[in-house]
């Protein structure tokens, strides 16, 4: 009996006690490890929050990082990244299964998102290739080859066809001819039909290499200008996905949203400038989908970038007719702000966050419908709510985004369980379904933000949108865009990985021109159909020109009450494209950083004092802003031409309130 005890005790000790370890070898090309490092974190069976690992060793194939986890894992994420995130190795998540033994030997290559369990081979590789114009590749190499002895050794092969090539040079015109960065032109320019078929380069000592259509796919040829989505009447419903890249593309329909199979799987037709079709004579209201696409040889399946109705999760597409969601007296709303841009008085709110309190007073605390309600009071009778918002006497509220986001799971009533302000977009035109009482019901949060909006307009306050354009959550199976058209719709560096000006791990590839078309026909789509005032845009900096300009055009040929204004910024280091200065004439404000700093002090130093608590020398950029920025005299110059394009604020959701600031400060 003792020995069974004993056998017993130091059996239940190795089950608490258990431990995870990973082994994980890495090699990079260029052979510089310095400042990468690993951040790991247990998914399955739970997940939990990451740490970071550094490498400690170093052999022949690379260095050499012994994780111990304690804890039992069935599976644990892993991301390759320098430093404090300034750049991931590649932008996706990857995951390591873990054996019964506990014990997990993996090896990561720069740059190759496959994980492989036993050591792979390390010769030369084509790190990424594009092809950029008809007649024009750019390739990116593990290592260097003499662009003056190229032929025989570089060949470029549409379906196992050769193209013949005219020349082989340097892409960087400050390299040398030594170089792995080289630019291919064609002979004979490739046809618009090519960019669907298995166009590769080959170099003599590389693996072979899938071209990936990138620049080529902004010719004119491949721009559509009608719809896209899902275009629902009773009598049919007319499906358009715009990719050019795909070999085929399949409509799948589900008469459940929680369904694992669709119901019906139609195929679609390829037709003019990059768009895939499929008409289906019936009604399906109530029904929902995705599209499944075989591009660059790989099958993957998405929710439709341009779905207008989702169910719980973004899960699927849904198809919803959308004269139903419109509540009792939609037909007669009417913006209320007509004064001049300037006159504006903006306050910002987080739908969670107005109503949240349990002695709010508010019934739906936390909801769409908790902006309706008024006559709502909390401690001592103070209004909240809807009534706190109208006695503030603000012309708009500025609503932290209210589109559909990644990370909370919209099932969980509790709002407080999950807090996310929502800058990590997934579908752009759907409503986030955390804020309303059914998310598994599409209709349901279209109707009850219909009713925010409603109330909001009739007690005189307009609504402004925070859209969150430069960035999406994550790219991948996790974006609909990169499932898609892979790449084409995010700026790339040019070794293959995405391009972080953001600081979230991706950037929006603004410029090109199905991109910019998105961007417009969502906001024109919010304008018509949710009666938006405005829209503040999430980091403007890192959009381009062209498409600020458009926004501009096409809002206020709408309707010119429509206020517009962002972030003449992006994340650090980024690239500003559309800075301060860069508004002006063009009826766009930005946010007055200047203005801000003066009142409070900085925004970086919580030490830094400002003109609100007697810091000296801030007088003569208050009178900057008080004066709209504009060039007022000579000492009193701003970085506007009108004051209407400065939004002068002493704060906001980002950094400290103005109270916690003065007490840190």
């Amino acid at each position: 009996m003792l020995r069974k005890i004993v056998f017993l005790i130091i059996l239940t000790s190795c089950v608490l006690f258990s431990s995870t370890i990973i082994i994980v070898h890495y090699h990079r090309y260029d052979r510089n490890y310095e400042g990468w490092n690993l951040w790991i974190w247990p998914h399955e069976p739970i997940s939990r929050e990451g740490k970071a690992y550094e490498f400690t060793e170093k052999d022949e194939f690379g260095v050499r990082a012994v994780v111990k986890l304690d804890e039992t894992c069935t599976k644990v994420g892993i991301i390759v990244r320098l430093r404090e995130w300034e750049m991931k190795d590649v932008a996706k998540d990857r995951f390591i299964d873990i054996p019964e033994s506990g014990v997990a030997e993996v090896w990561i290559l720069q740059g190759v998102e496959e994980i492989f369990y036993e050591r792979p081979d390390t010769s030369p590789r084509i790190f990424f290739g594009k092809v950029s114009s008809f007649d024009t590749v750019v390739a990116y190499l593990t290592n260097k080859i003499d662009t003056k002895n190229w032929e025989g050794r570089v060949k470029i092969m549409v379906d196992g066809e050769e193209k013949p090539i005219e020349t082989v040079e340097k892409a960087d015109p400050t390299d040398i001819s030594v170089t792995n960065y080289i630019r291919m032109k064609l002979k004979e320019p490739l046809k618009p039909s090519d960019v669907s078929r298995n166009v590769e380069l080959h170099i003599e000592g590389f693996k072979p290499y899938r071209l990936i259509m990138m620049e080529v796919l902004d010719d004119p040829v491949f721009f559509y200008k009608g719809e896209l989505g899902a275009i629902y009447s009773p009598e049919r419903t007319i499906f358009r996905v715009w990719s050019p890249v795909s070999k085929w593309v399949q409509l799948l329909l589900y008469k459940n949203g929680n369904s694992d199979e669709p119901d019906i799987v139609v195929d679609m037709v390829k037709k003019g400038n990059g768009v895939w079709e499929a008409v289906v004579e019936k009604d399906l209201e109530g029904w929902f989908y995705k599209y499944r696409l075989c591009n660059y040889g790989k099958v993957r399946e998405t929710v439709d970038p341009y779905s207008k109705a989702a169910y719980v999760n973004s899960k699927k597409s849904a198809i919803v007719d959308l004269s139903k969601t419109n509540p009792e007296g939609w037909k007669h709303d009417e913006r209320p702000f007509k004064g001049e841009y300037e006159d504006a008085i903006i306050y910002e709110i987080h739908v969670a966050d107005i109503t949240g309190l349990p002695n709010s007073g508010v019934k739906m605390r936390g909801k769409y419908l908790g902006l309706t309600e008024e006559g709502t009071r909390g401690p001592d009778g103070v209004t909240t709510g809807l009534d706190h918002l109208v006695e503030l006497g603000v012309t708009h509220v500025h609503i932290l985004p209210i589109f559909d986001f990644y990370t909370c799971n919209e099932e969980e009533e509790d709002f407080e369980k999950c807090y996310n302000w929502g800058y990590d977009p997934v579908l752009y035109m759907v409503p986030e379904g955390r804020y309303s009482t059914d998310p598994k019901d599409p209709y349901v949060r279209i109707k009850e933000l219909k009713q925010m909006i409603l109330a909001l307009h009739r007690k005189g306050i307009g609504v402004i949108m925070d859209m969150v354009f430069p960035h999406t959550f994550g790219v991948g199976e996790l974006s609909p865009f990169d499932q898609t058209v892979p790449y084409y719709f995010y700026r790339i560096n040019k070794d293959g990985s995405f391009l972080n000006e953001s600081g979230c791990g991706n950037t929006i590839a603004s410029e090109r021109p199905m991109m910019r078309k998105f961007i417009l026909d969502t906001l024109k789509y919010w304008v018509e159909e949710y009666h938006i005032d405005g829209f503040r845009l999430d980091q403007m900096g890192l959009m381009d020109r062209k498409t600020v300009l458009a926004i501009e055009s096409e809002l206020h040929s709408m309707d010119p009450s429509i206020i517009i204004y962002g972030e003449p910024w992006g994340g650090w280091g980024a690239t500003v494209r559309f800075g301060k200065g860069d508004q002006k004439g063009t009826h766009v404000a930005v946010f007055n950083d200047d203005f801000r700093d003066a009142l409070r002090g900085s925004v970086f130093n919580t030490k830094v004092k400002g003109f609100l608590m007697a810091s000296p020398g801030k007088d003569t950029k208050v009178k900057r802003g008080i004066v709209g920025s504009i060039n007022y005299n000579s000492r009193i110059r701003g970085f506007t031409s009108d004051p209407e394009e400065t939004i002068n604020y002493v704060a906001c959701h980002d950094n400290h309130t103005l109270w916690d600031k003065n007490l840190l400060a």
